[in-house]
């Protein structure tokens, strides 16, 4: 597909839980994927390059991240601590 032949250009991949994570992933470039609600045990794409991170709320209602293998994240500017660890 075109999307693929793109993606396979480029250095890195940042988004949500979608088919175009998992096709990120399929190509094998660096590619974060943020979840909400959905379970990424079950719908994380796969890939050695791949870091899926998720979002919940914890009893003091402060939004903290925490990604697939455990690792947790700072909660102040969450989105650039997660790049800074990514990158």
């Amino acid at each position: 597909s075109v999307l693929a032949a793109l993606l396979s250009h480029a250095r890195c991949f940042v988004g949500s839980d979608s088919g175009v994570s998992h096709l990120a992933a399929a190509v094998g470039i660096s590619t974060l994927v943020i979840f909400g609600v959905s379970d990424q045990r079950v719908w994380a794409p796969s890939g050695e390059a791949v870091m899926v991170v998720k979002d919940y709320w914890d009893e003091t209602d402060v939004f903290e991240w925490s990604s697939m293998d455990g690792r947790d994240f700072p909660t102040a500017g969450c989105a650039q601590a997660v790049l800074e660890k990514w990158i």
